[in-house]
C-alpha cells in the first residue's frame, strides 16, 4: 500500500478567485517598502548638531578627567586618541584625587583612551574608548586591585 501525498498550495494567500483577497499581500508589501523608504528619507535629512550649537559656552570649556587613585602605587595617567598616540597629562599618588585637564585637541577627536602605567608594575590598566567632546567632566577610579579603571560622568 502505498502512503496518499498531499499537495500543498505554494502560497499562503486564499485562493477564493476574490479580486480583494488576492491583492491583499501585495498591498501590504508595497505599504512596508513605502514607510521604510519614508523613514530612510527622514533619517537622511537629519542634521547632528556639535556641542557648540547646543551649548555654545561647553566648547570654550576645558574638559576634565577627576583621577581617584585608590592603589598602593603612583599611577602616570595617559590619554590616547586615534592617529595621536598616547600623551601623559598627569601623575597621581597613591590615595589621592587630582583634577587633570585634557588637552584640546585631543578633546575634539571625539573619542580616547585613558591608560595609567602603574610605578614598579607590569599592569597597565585602562578605561577602553571613551566617548569625549569639549568640556566633558569624567570621573575615573583606580581601585585597590588595579585590574581596570572605571568610568563616571563627574558631578
Amino acid at each position: 500500500m502505498q502512503p496518499v501525498l498531499q499537495m500543498r498550495p505554494l502560497s499562503r494567500a486564499p485562493h477564493f478567485g476574490d479580486h480583494m483577497t488576492t491583492f491583499r499581500p501585495h498591498f501590504a508589501r508595497a505599504r512596508r517598502a513605502v514607510a521604510l523608504l519614508a523613514l530612510a528619507a527622514l533619517s537622511a535629512c537629519h542634521r547632528s548638531r556639535t556641542t557648540s550649537e547646543i551649548d555654545p559656552d561647553a566648547a570654550d570649556e576645558a574638559s576634565t578627567i577627576e583621577f581617584r587613585n585608590e592603589s598602593l602605587a603612583q599611577a602616570d595617567v595617559f590619554i590616547s586618541a586615534a592617529s595621536v598616540g598616547a600623551r601623559r597629562i598627569g601623575t597621581v599618588f597613591a590615595g589621592r584625587t587630582e583634577t587633570l585637564t585634557i588637552p584640546r585637541e585631543l578633546a575634539t577627536r571625539g573619542s580616547i583612551n585613558i591608560v595609567a602605567r602603574l610605578l614598579a608594575r607590569t599592569r597597565t590598566p585602562a578605561t577602553g574608548t571613551i566617548a569625549i567632546g569639549p568640556g566633558t567632566h569624567l570621573s575615573v577610579r583606580l581601585p585597590l586591585d588595579e585590574k581596570a579603571l572605571y568610568v563616571l560622568p563627574a558631578n
